[in-house]
C-alpha cells in the first residue's frame, strides 16, 4: 500500500476515526458506517486534517497527534474523560494556549505531545489544563458510582449455574442472533435464541443485542434454576435502591456547592484524590496504540521516568480532576 492508495474502514466505532488520524502516510482514507437501518454514510477522515492545515499551515502532521490527545481527554473505551469538560472546551483551551505561545514567544511549532520523545511538552500541558479548569464548573470528586459494579448479570449467573452443575447436563449456546424491524421501520432491533442443554428459549426483540441476551438468560434461569433467579431479582432490587440513594446524595452535594459558591477541594491530607501520573501515562499509551495499531509497552514501561516525575510535580499543583 502506498500514499496514493484509497482505504475504506467499515465500522461505526469512534476509535476508528482516531486510528485513521494516526495513519500519516494514507491520505485517501474513508470510514463507512450505517446508523441502524438507514443508508450508510462515508466520512472522509482527511477532511479533518485539511481543516487543521487551514488553521495551522504546515503543522497538521504533528497537530493530528494533539487532536487525538484532545479527543481521548473526552473519554473512550480505555480512559475516563477529564471531569467537567467536553471537546469544545478542550479545543478552545488548546487553541488559546497555542495562539498565546505563537504571539508572546514566537513559538509557532508548539505542541502538547512530543512524539519524538514519547512524552508531553509539560509547560504547554500545564497551561492547557489550567485554562480548562478556568473555563467552568468542575464537579466534586466523590466515591465511584454504583453502576460501575452492577451485580445483576443474568448471563453471568447462568454461566455459573451451568459450570457448577446447578443446571445439570447443561451447555450454554447462543444462536441465530439477528437484526429485525420493529414497528418503526427506521429502528433496529435485536432478537436472539438460547439453548441450555435440551431446552431452547426464544427471545423478544430488544433495542440492543446485550439487552436481548440478558433478558433471555433471565428467562432461562427462571425456568431452570428458580432459586438463583430469585436471588438475582433481589440483588437487582438492592442495587437500584443503592443507585437512587447515591444519586440523591450527589444532587444534595452539588446543591450545597452551588449555594456556597465554592468548588470542592481535590486534596485530602495533602494527597490528591486522583492518579494524575497514571492518567498521563495512560494518555501516552493510548496515543501510541492508535499510531502503532497494536497494544504498546514502551511508553507505559519507559526506562527514563524523568518526564513522568516532572509531570507529577506539575500535576500536584494542578490536580487534574478525573471521573
Amino acid at each position: 500500500m502506498d500514499a496514493n492508495s484509497s482505504v475504506v474502514i467499515v465500522g461505526g466505532d469512534a476509535d476508528l476515526v482516531l486510528q485513521g488520524l494516526a495513519l500519516s502516510k494514507v491520505t485517501k482514507l474513508y470510514m463507512y458506517y450505517r446508523d441502524g437501518l438507514k443508508d450508510g454514510k462515508m466520512i472522509n477522515i482527511w477532511r479533518i486534517v485539511e481543516a487543521m492545515e487551514a488553521r495551522y499551515p504546515g503543522q497538521s502532521d504533528r497537530i493530528r497527534t494533539d487532536f487525538i490527545f484532545l479527543l481521548i481527554c473526552c473519554g473512550n473505551d480505555y480512559l475516563p474523560r477529564v471531569r467537567g469538560i467536553n471537546f469544545t472546551k478542550c479545543m478552545e483551551a488548546y487553541s488559546a494556549v497555542k495562539d498565546k505561545w505563537t504571539k508572546s514567544r514566537g513559538e509557532k511549532d508548539a505542541f502538547v505531545v512530543d512524539g519524538s520523545k514519547k512524552s508531553f511538552n509539560l509547560e504547554f500541558l500545564y497551561e492547557f489544563f489550567v485554562h480548562l479548569m478556568a473555563s467552568g464548573y468542575v464537579p466534586p470528586i466523590s466515591e465511584p458510582h454504583p453502576s460501575s459494579g452492577c451485580p445483576c448479570s443474568a448471563i453471568q449467573s447462568l454461566n455459573q449455574a451451568v459450570a457448577q452443575k446447578t443446571i445439570p447436563k447443561g451447555t450454554v449456546d447462543w444462536f441465530d442472533s439477528m437484526q429485525v424491524k420493529g414497528k418503526d421501520p427506521r429502528r433496529q432491533l435485536w432478537q436472539t435464541n438460547l439453548r441450555v442443554g435440551d431446552h431452547v428459549f426464544t427471545g423478544t426483540p430488544q433495542p440492543r443485542l446485550k439487552t436481548a441476551k440478558q433478558k433471555l438468560a433471565a428467562a432461562a434461569l427462571q425456568s431452570l434454576a428458580p432459586q438463583i433467579y430469585l436471588k438475582l431479582v433481589e440483588k437487582e432490587r438492592v442495587w437500584k435502591e443503592q443507585l437512587e440513594a447515591f444519586d440523591n446524595k450527589k444532587d444534595k452535594e452539588e446543591e450545597e456547592i452551588f449555594e456556597g459558591g465554592e468548588k470542592s477541594s481535590q486534596v485530602v491530607n495533602n494527597k490528591a484524590l486522583c492518579n494524575v501520573e497514571g492518567y498521563l501515562r495512560g494518555l501516552l499509551w493510548n496515543i501510541q496504540m492508535y499510531e502503532d495499531g497494536y497494544v504498546p509497552v514502551s511508553w507505559g514501561r519507559a526506562k527514563d521516568k524523568s518526564c513522568f516525575t516532572e509531570s507529577t510535580v506539575y500535576s500536584r499543583s494542578l490536580l487534574v480532576p478525573l471521573y
